[in-house]
């Protein structure tokens, strides 16, 4: 997981914790390296002083060895002593070695030997009647075992000048042996015997370096000598010291007061030419020597024994990594390196106690950084939480959610300020947004309503005027077939007067022999005539209604037309509504997809009206086409009839006249025929106008039909664009439901 996808809470406590353990580490880290670089600066300037210290200490230990040994060299008390061991050598004549040394060295379990085990025959004294030496013995022996027991020396030997060893001490296999001749004459005892003899001056001391000593059971042994001088500077003999081991060991261990194997432990060596040690290391395990039997090389020693002194860090002579300061040490010719060493661990221990404190002073500190961090971040993450759940909400649109945090001072004060400005953003959206759709469906429903009221006014007053139209086709039918059979009856009735009137012209020879059959044939042609005329007025009338009906017919197609173009106003205007909807929808962005759909049906379905009413416009102009057509055929018609009626009164009063002078018939026989060419040419214009009446009436038959098929294809049309008008409010509303 990256740490971009952390949340604050865990991110903040993670931060403030590795800020403070980034902060706690480097500062522990430098502290530590400054402290271990000081420590150590300090341990190797500690070990250097110490180390020069204890050489000091040791020099001047040394150096009161060799002022003892003077002392007692010049002592005459000890001249004495000398002077009288050797009488009491010399009164043992013989055998002194094994006399002496069965005496104080071998017990015999006899009360007049020494009683004392191995190691402590320094305790006895002598016996109390014995030889001369026995008695000599007895005398000194005690203030020697006294210096010896003091002065911590491992033993004191006291040489004739013979190399005899005529006194010591502890009583070793030394003890009562001859240094150049005896089972010891290449021993470092004898060279130091041999060596203040061949220089018997007053000052003047041999020392030997530790070897294994076979008297002392190969325990590592060093000697110092001088010679006795007698008053006169002749050599009387030689007094001798072994070195004391166990005090140099005190002297190199020091302020060790510990044996523990755990204790901080600071260890010196003295180290011969021989790279081995001369002293017992203070890290040799308890009941083990490390003199003459552990070697130690380095450059370190290497240098001091050239004199040279300083510190290093190496291992030690048990590999252990320590830190040693190396410095020369001469006594008498001899030059030793003395090694002071402590191991890095005691004098990084310390620092290592100081590491750990600071690790768990680290450890500490991130805890409680951790904690603050925890705290912190729950102070600091819990508002920002608080208010990610708030903006999670304002993003469900859930805008009643209060906004945590805007009572702060700082930045989540500000941001929560910012969600509130949001939360109020999205609040006015909402009710933008309400109000836009509240609109909306006030528009929908204004204009379902104003579609319906469209409809219905439209069907109310187009459909009405096409039922009137229908009606008025279908009277007209009516009216044209009345007077189409009513010109066919004239134009019948004309041939049938053309005919009786022919009769009577070609039989005007007998007219006068057939008055009474003329007076009816009058009679009748009266009849028919006042028929023709009642029928031609019947005609003329219904001509004129028709003709009325026409024109009313022609004014509801003007009020069809009107209303049309009303339509054709109102789609242009819904139209523009339209576009207009479309125009605020985009402004709306969003928000107005809707709108602007339903916008651009109301465009579509104006448009489509549009297009109905142009169609509309062309019928009514076709109707009113065949209706002027139809008004100029009846008017026709009516003069027609006007001209039948005109005539038929003529013939009428030409058979009243005719029945007026019936009697004069045969006076006026020539009258009659001029009456009967009259009525002839009379008949003939009935029958041109009843003809020409026929044909207005077909014309008018079939100007109703079409009237009749336009109005049918008008109704169907309008019935077409009102149910199309309302499948489009249906789409519209199922639309609106479905983007809902």
């Amino acid at each position: 997981m990256s740490l971009s996808n952390l949340k604050i809470s865990h991110k903040l406590p993670l931060l403030i914790t590795a800020l403070a353990a980034l902060s706690a580490g480097v500062t522990g880290y430098f502290v530590v390296q400054q402290a271990s670089a000081d420590a150590l600066k300090a341990s190797q300037e500690s070990l250097l002083s110490l180390g020069e210290a204890r050489t000091e200490t040791l020099k001047n230990y040394l150096s009161s060895i060799g002022e003892d040994l003077s002392v007692m060299a010049h002592s005459d008390y000890v001249r004495q002593a000398l002077r009288d061991f050797q009488v009491g050598w010399g009164d043992l004549a013989i055998n002194q070695t094994e006399r002496l040394q069965s005496l104080y060295i071998n017990p015999d379990n006899l009360a007049d030997r020494n009683p004392h085990p191995a190691g402590q025959k320094d305790k006895y004294d002598g016996p109390e009647q014995g030889t001369v030496y026995d008695q000599f013995h007895r005398t000194y022996h005690p203030w020697f075992h006294k210096v010896q027991q003091t002065r911590e020396y491992y033993d004191i030997f006291l040489f004739d000048k013979n190399g005899n060893v005529v006194y010591t001490v502890f009583k070793e296999l030394d003890f009562a042996t001859n240094m150049n001749s005896g089972p010891w004459k290449d021993s470092d005892l004898a060279n130091a015997f041999r060596s203040v003899k061949q220089n018997p001056k007053a000052d003047f001391q041999a020392f030997f370096d530790f070897k294994p000593y076979k008297p002392s059971n190969d325990v590592p042994a060093s000697f110092i000598a001088q010679p006795i001088l007698g008053p006169d500077g002749s050599f009387e003999g030689a007094i001798a010291f072994q070195m004391p081991i166990s005090r140099i060991n005190g002297i190199m261990n020091s302020g060790n007061k510990s044996d523990s194997e755990d204790a901080i432990k600071i260890g010196s060596y003295i180290i011969g030419s021989d790279g081995l040690m001369r002293n017992d290391s203070v890290y040799a395990p308890a009941g083990t020597s490390t003199i003459l039997t552990t070697k130690v090389a380095g450059a370190h020693v290497d240098a001091a024994l050239q004199g040279q002194k300083g510190y290093v860090i190496s291992p030690d002579y048990r590999g252990v990594e320590v830190v040693s300061s190396y410095a020369p040490l001469d006594f008498l010719g001899t030059r030793w390196a003395v090694l002071t060493e402590e191991g890095m661990a005691d004098v990084m221990a310390p620092i290592n106690d100081m590491r750990n404190s600071a690790l768990m002073t680290t450890v500490f500190i991130l805890a409680v950084a951790s904690l603050v961090g925890f705290f912190f971040s729950r102070r600091l993450a819990g508002p920002i939480t608080a208010m990610t759940s708030a903006m999670g909400e304002l993003a469900r649109g859930n805008f009643d959610v209060e906004i945590p945090g805007r009572e702060r001072g700082d930045e989540i004060g500000a941001m929560a300020a910012s969600v509130q400005v949001f939360k109020e953003n999205g609040l006015e959206a909402l009710r933008l947004k309400g109000a836009q759709e509240e609109n909306e469906r006030r528009a929908q429903v204004e204009k379902k309503r104003m579609m319906v009221e469209l409809a219905d006014r439209f069907d109310a007053e187009v459909g009405g005027s096409i039922q009137n139209l229908a009606v008025a086709a279908e009277k007209l039918q009516d009216a044209a077939r009345t007077m189409e059979n009513t010109a066919r009856e004239a134009q019948e009735a004309s041939s049938s007067v053309a005919s009786a009137s022919e009769e009577t012209s070609a039989n005007a020879a007998t007219v006068a022999s057939a008055t009474e059959e003329m007076t009816a044939s009058a009679q009748e042609i009266s009849h028919q005539i006042t028929d023709v005329a009642a029928k031609a007025n019947q005609a003329s009338t219904n001509a004129s209604r028709t003709s009325a009906e026409v024109d009313q017919l022609n004014k509801l197609v003007t009020n069809i037309g009107e209303v049309v173009v009303a339509i054709k106003d109102i789609a242009e205007q819904t139209n523009l509504l339209a576009l207009n909807a479309t125009i605020e929808a985009a402004r709306a962005g969003e928000a107005g997809k809707g709108f602007a759909v339903v916008a651009d049906e109301v465009k579509k379905l104006a448009n489509e009206t549009a297009k109905k009413t142009e169609e509309i416009e062309k019928r009514i102009t076709e109707i009113q086409g065949a209706t002027g057509s139809a008004v100029r055929a009846m008017q026709e018609i009516i003069r027609n009839i006007s001209d039948i009626d005109a005539s038929s009164a003529g013939t009428a009063g030409a058979v009243e006249e005719q029945n007026a002078v019936i009697s004069e018939i045969t006076r006026n026989i020539s009258e009659v025929s001029q009456a009967s060419a009259q009525v002839s040419s009379i008949i003939g214009n009935v029958q041109v106008a009843a003809s020409e009446t026929g044909s207005a009436a077909q014309m008018l038959n079939a100007s109703a039909d079409n009237i009749a098929k336009l109005a049918d294809g008008l109704e169907r049309a309008v019935s077409g664009f009102l149910d199309r008008i309302r499948d489009d409010q249906q789409d519209a509303q199922s639309f609106k439901r479905a983007a809902e």
